[in-house]
């Protein structure tokens, strides 16, 4: 999939990855949930990580672009127990599975990463699992393939790192969206 710029994911100097939890928990209706961005008629905790991951796809690229010049591509995945790359987030509209694992998600990732660029792997889940697996899984990725792994928390989330956002409704989209764009844009200032 191409993504912001005409690099093919993973092979720009700078490559997002979102990575989308789609197990079937993410597919329940959620009653704080009143935006609906894969337009499959359900109010769901997916429709909140949906939304955000195709409006960041859309606008952290271009600000690298725009502050240092740099190629830049975005590829979205669902996971399950494996990550699988689909063209838009606003595709996504089917379970990937009952459960997820979140270390053997990020451990399919290895293969689209270019460890001689810049890639940040954002995880949209209702579970960040902490186990043992997907930690070492982070840590390989962090420390052999240059990689920057930020997450959000989606709903009900049964596992809470006190470092990641939590998206419970429609306006928390919105809010940290301008939360992740004002972040970047300051640290290409600061760095000025």
């Amino acid at each position: 999939m191409q993504g912001v710029g005409d690099a093919p994911a993973g092979n720009a100097q700078v490559n997002y990855f979102f990575l989308i939890d789609a197990s079937s928990s993410m597919f329940s209706p959620a009653g704080t949930v009143d935006c609906d961005f894969n337009e499959d008629g359900v109010y769901s905790w997916i429709d909140l990580s949906i939304g955000l991951a195709g409006q960041l796809g859309d606008e952290l690229p271009a600000i690298w672009e725009d502050a240092l010049g740099v190629t830049t591509s975005t590829a979205y995945y669902t996971y399950g127990s494996v990550a699988q790359q689909v063209g838009s987030p606003y595709d996504i509209d089917a379970e990937a599975g009952t459960t997820s694992n979140l270390a053997g998600a990020l451990t399919s990732l290895v293969g689209s990463l270019n460890a001689g660029a810049h890639n940040e792997v954002i995880i949209f889940s209702d579970n960040l699992s902490t186990n043992t697996s997907a930690t070492e899984a982070m840590n390989d990725l962090i420390n052999n393939y240059n990689t920057t792994i930020s997450s959000y928390l989606v709903g009900a989330a049964s596992d809470i790192p006190s470092n990641s956002p939590r998206l419970d409704d429609c306006t928390d989209v919105t809010e940290e969206y301008w939360d992740a764009v004002i972040a970047l844009e300051d640290m290409f200032i600061e760095q000025t």
